[in-house]
């Protein structure tokens, strides 16, 4: 996918507090082959379809705050069985998460590490980028702070590759950097990105079509 030829959807994103299964998510995980159907489908629209631009907010919505209420089957509808996990990279050098997880079992087990080291944890997403094969979510993530129990909060970014409708490589990054730079741009509603890149948020905005969504170069 070339950088001049990619469509860029960008909306905001929020979550409700408190939520619970929607009729249309107890359908999904009860005949699974509505959201195979369901997924094609969209991976055949483009971003600027209002359609796509709908259902990817909305099952966005869905996910995150299944996710927020430890509902993992539902958190895992729209997840190919055999998808790639892959934990930021302050998570591996602790030693509490692997490089990187494989299938619903593995996502599991990288979940299981987490609320035993860290306790509980909320992402509060606030914006969704679309460029067809790939989402984004940019947002802040605030856990229990484990054993010193000091809660911590901070920005994330997740990539999702994408693949007939269904996420087939989830990219976590957590970045300093990255944070103060994005409260910033969110601040002033700015759509670019500063010069000055940590090489970390560089690579969390490969390729270079995601970096010029943002404003930057992933080659600068």
């Amino acid at each position: 996918m070339s950088q001049a030829n990619v469509e860029v959807v960008r909306k905001p994103l929020r979550v409700r507090e408190r939520s619970s299964r929607t009729l249309d998510t107890r359908l999904f995980l009860r005949f699974p082959r509505l959201v195979d159907a369901y997924a094609r489908l969209l991976g055949r629209l483009p971003p600027g379809s209002r359609l796509r631009q709908a259902a990817v907010w909305r099952a966005s919505r869905h996910v995150i705050e299944a996710f927020n209420r430890r509902d993992f089957e539902a958190a895992m509808i729209d997840h190919h069985p055999e998808r790639e996990l892959h934990p930021p990279r302050e998570l591996v050098d602790s030693g509490i998460a692997d490089p990187s997880y494989r299938g619903n079992a593995g996502y599991m087990a990288f979940m299981s590490n987490w609320f035993s080291a860290w306790g509980a944890l909320r992402v509060e997403p606030q914006e969704l980028i679309d460029l067809e094969d790939r989402t984004v979510v940019l947002g802040r993530i605030t856990w229990g702070g484990g054993g010193s129990g000091v809660p911590i909060d901070q920005c994330f970014a997740g990539v999702y590759d994408v693949k007939g409708g269904k996420i087939t490589r989830e990219r976590q990054y957590f970045d300093l950097f990255l944070t103060r730079t994005w409260r910033s741009c969110a601040k002033r509603g700015a759509l670019t990105w500063p010069g000055g890149l940590s090489a970390r948020a560089q690579h969390a905005l490969e390729p270079p079509a995601l970096g010029c969504v943002l404003g930057h170069s992933a080659g600068s």
